[in-house]
């Protein structure tokens, strides 16, 4: 795996590790309807800790799996 994309699943990691030390990793899984909302980090619907964990971790986590591109 390229550094770039190592140093990303690390980072990703860390994150997961510092949101659940924080008491901010969830057991519950939003509604769909919920997660897709077109409002920036799906404000709206869900807290920002809930968009990190279940919609940018998740995306993230695929773009370093199949190599994609890294925004």
């Amino acid at each position: 795996m390229p550094c770039r994309y190592k140093e990303v699943e690390v980072l990703l990691k860390k994150l997961e590790k510092q949101m659940t030390l924080a008491l901010l990793w969830s057991d519950a899984h939003p509604s769909d309807v919920d997660l897709n909302s077109q409002a920036p980090f799906a404000c709206d619907k869900i807290p920002f800790e809930h968009w990190l964990q279940f919609i940018f971790i998740p995306k993230m986590t695929m773009v370093v799996n199949s190599r994609n591109s890294l925004p």
